[in-house]
């Protein structure tokens, strides 16, 4: 059978098509027409209009690398995930993972901010690196994080050029590690940026050492639905060990509510399993969540020796609503530090907090911080207590939700920082606080 030619500078299929039905292609192997060339920058794929008489443009790729489409330029709803401080200590050097893919997912951008830089290390940096399922460990981006920058100050990473560096698989991890020990160090803020976005929604507990406790990690701000669960340690513990993920309503106290998983005789994923593989959920029935809902880690047997936890919650996805959430257990993570780095613009559109341990006295703000401001000066946003924010002395395992201060103070601009305000912390435990955002 004869191969067709090259359908050369043709970019509209009806034309192929028509080549293809032509007398001297009739009959012939059709799967040999090469692929149509793709449209050159600034050129628009056109449509004819109604009455036939001319074209209509429908999509390009403009000369400052945007998507438009019919004339307006395209702002992506990516998936973002994100790494802090406050979950697991960033002080000593070594690897962090933070996030198990649900998914194949294309890195598109890595933000990082710290509240308080490095000053005693001759040189600290942080490299965001994927780990896959057989713990092969790649850099995402060319050179790490400066951790001695000013603080308070966004930066941006320049992604590997390497071939598939960026791609995430399933089960892959996206781990933090810092080159050399941290002494003043703190605050720290990391938010992955991935396509597709829109997929779904998600929300992670990671700890290693002091953090292996039963706690609070997520308040629901609206209902949910819990479609998928992940695990995984970098290593295991020395003896028989397991985590549940548990939903508390109403006043439970932290891990005191309905078991999810069925894993083990229903004891949870395995924390003695074999080191660096992904543990996947089976569920009990309650996987619905009502907002101020809350999910909860509840540990058994014997932890030690545990390190590089990682738990990765996927809920039913939900059209153009991302949840961003803080997790700080002991006293000392309450700092003033961000918790999310805007990628595009957003509408801050919910906002619940909860906690294990009252505070003796004081507040708790929800702050958008614009570039190079301090959390503590930033735009405060929850009017609750005479617009000091979240009372954190209030009733321990009760959500508080947050009512707003005007309209005009919940948008966020490309690169603005989302994070927590502390006044007076003494007592306070296990503060939680999940945003919920709209693209703006």
């Amino acid at each position: 059978m004869a191969v067709i030619p090259s359908v050369g500078k043709e970019r509209n299929w009806v034309a192929v098509l028509r080549r293809v039905m032509s007398s001297a292609w009739w009959g012939q192997d059709v799967s040999q027409i090469d692929t149509p060339p793709l449209l050159l920058n600034g050129e628009w794929a056109t449509g004819v209009n109604a009455a036939g008489t001319g074209t209509v443009n429908l999509f390009q790729v403009s000369t400052a690398n945007e998507a438009v489409f019919g004339g307006e330029v395209a702002n992506p709803f990516y998936k973002t995930v994100n790494f802090r401080s406050g979950q697991g200590s960033v002080g000593t050097a070594g690897p962090r993972s933070f996030w198990i893919a649900d998914g194949a997912y294309t890195v598109v951008a890595i933000y990082e901010s710290h509240a308080v830089a490095e000053t005693t290390a001759a040189t600290n940096t942080a490299m965001i690196r994927k780990r896959s399922a057989t713990v092969t460990i790649v850099d995402l981006m060319t050179a790490g994080f400066n951790l001695k920058g000013t603080a308070d100050t966004v930066q941006t990473a320049t992604l590997s050029a390497v071939s598939g560096a960026t791609s995430i698989a399933a089960g892959d991890r996206i781990e933090w590690t810092n080159s050399t020990t941290s002494t003043q160090l703190a605050g720290v803020t990391v938010t992955v940026v991935l396509a597709p976005g829109n997929r779904n929604n998600q929300a992670t507990f990671y700890a290693t050492g002091a953090g292996l406790a039963d706690c609070v990690f997520y308040v629901a701000t609206r209902p949910m639905v819990i479609t998928r669960v992940d695990y995984v340690h970098t290593v295991a513990a020395s003896a028989a060990s397991n985590v549940q993920l548990v939903i508390d309503t109403s006043t439970n106290a932290p891990g005191a509510g309905t078991d999810v998983l069925t894993n083990n005789t229903a004891a949870g994923f395995d924390c003695n399993g074999t080191a660096n593989v992904v543990q996947n959920g089976t569920f009990t029935a309650g996987t619905r969540m009502a907002a101020g809902d809350r999910l909860a880690v509840d540990f058994s047997g014997t932890l030690t020796g545990l390190a590089g936890m990682v738990l990765t919650v996927t809920f039913a996805p939900s059209e153009d609503l991302k949840e961003v959430s803080i997790s700080n257990q002991a006293n000392g993570t309450h700092i003033d530090a961000n918790f999310f780095i805007a990628d595009r613009p957003y509408y801050v559109y919910l906002a619940s907090a909860v906690w294990s341990t009252a505070g003796s006295s004081g507040n708790t703000q929800l702050v958008i911080a614009s570039g190079t401001t301090a959390i503590a000066s930033g735009v405060d946003l929850i009017a609750l207590d005479t617009a000091a924010g979240f009372q954190h002395d209030g009733t321990a395992n009760t959500v508080e939700v947050g009512t707003f201060i005007s309209e005009g103070v919940r948008y966020m601009n490309t690169g603005d920082r989302l994070g927590l305000d502390f006044a007076t912390i003494t007592s306070l435990v296990g503060f939680v606080c999940t945003v919920t955002l709209k693209p703006a």
